[in-house]
Parts: structure tokens; C-alpha cells; sequence
């Protein structure tokens, strides 16, 4: 799957500790996966975080995220309708997506900012693997300020041998009608390990 680098690439957060974090996208900014093998924290690509937009715009946008007080945000419309966006690890030579190991994240979380920005959006899920979606109830995000959301990654939801090869890092499945308006804002996209 190709990828097209639209946003900057932000300095890799987390540490060796015990607890990690890996951010994904914020303020404006792409994260690094920062394992010891990738060299994004010197500039190269391995293990940036590339973007791929299936059928929605995704795109910078001069929101301030009222949880953490950043911006720019990350926008999302729908020209086409219901679709799909997301981000994956970079393999290094160029900005496609590879597969990675990511058990260091059992029982983490994946943790985002969202605000709904339309009433037409009916649906949201998050793919984090080929075999877990999460859905985000609608009804619980808020047209005025940002909500907090935090998925779990328990054995429970993938298995004891955790997500072994996981391509995508953060993948939003929209249902929603066709609008050339805003549809969600997104900042503060991280996975954590505890």
C-alpha cells in the first residue's frame, strides 16, 4: 500500500522503561515508532509514522484540542461518503507500511482526542488489527469539546500472544453521508503500555 507524507515528522516520545509510549500523530505533527532498530529519531524512515487516506480527506486544521490545549488538529471529511483513513509504520526505504510486532502494547491502550463535527456521522470504528475493531459510540462524542478515548488492549480482544504483525497503527472506519464539511477532529493519537 503507498503512502503520501503530508505532515511533519515529530521527535519519537517514550523511553526503555517499563511503560512506553509511541505517539502517532499530534498538533500537527507525525510520531516515530522509536524501537532500537528504527532510525526516524536521526531522520530516516524506519519507523516513522506514515499516513494512508483511503477514501476520506484528512488534513491540518486550526482547532484547538481542549484536553490537551494543542493544535493544529487533525480534520476529517467525507466528499465520497462513509470511509476510511489511518496511519501505519514506515519500512524504511520508502514510505510504505510493514508489519510489525507490537505485543510490548498487551495490555496498553490506544488513546485519542475526538470531537464530532457532523450529525450525519452515524458509525465509528477503530481497526487496530485484522481482527479488532473497536467501535466509538456516536452518541458519546460531543459537537463542543474534545472527548478522551481510551481502548484497552487486553489478552481478551486478541489473544495471549498479542498482535504479532499488525500493519496498521490507527485506522478509522467512518459511516457516515456524503458532506464536504468537517466530520471529526482528531489530536493526541498514542498508543501506551503499562
Amino acid at each position: 500500500m503507498a503512502c503520501t507524507a503530508l505532515l511533519a515528522v515529530a521527535a519519537c516520545s517514550g523511553s526503555s522503561s517499563e511503560s512506553r509510549t509511541a505517539q502517532i500523530w499530534s498538533n500537527g505533527n507525525l510520531g516515530c515508532w522509536g524501537d532500537v532498530s528504527d532510525d526516524c529519531e536521526t531522520g530516516g524512515k524506519r519507523g516513522r509514522i506514515v499516513p494512508f487516506f483511503a477514501s476520506l480527506n484528512v488534513g491540518n486544521a486550526a482547532v484547538v484540542d481542549d484536553v490537551t490545549g494543542g493544535l493544529p488538529s487533525l480534520q476529517v471529511t467525507a466528499p465520497n461518503g462513509s470511509g476510511e483513513f489511518g496511519f501505519c509504520i514506515g519500512s524504511g526505504s520508502t514510505n510504505m507500511c510493514e508489519p510489525r510486532d507490537l505485543r510490548e502494547f498487551l495490555k496498553g491502550h490506544l488513546e485519542f482526542d475526538v470531537r464530532l463535527e457532523s450529525p450525519a456521522v452515524t458509525g465509528i470504528s477503530i481497526t487496530l488489527f485484522p481482527s479488532l475493531t473497536a467501535s466509538i459510540p456516536v452518541s458519546s462524542l460531543s459537537q463542543s469539546t474534545f472527548t478522551h478515548e481510551s481502548i484497552a488492549l487486553t489478552p481478551d480482544l486478541f489473544g495471549s500472544n498479542g498482535p504479532q504483525s499488525a500493519v496498521n497503527v490507527f485506522k478509522v472506519m467512518v459511516t457516515t453521508s456524503t458532506t464536504s464539511s468537517p466530520i471529526l477532529t482528531f489530536n493526541d493519537i498514542k498508543w501506551t503500555s503499562d
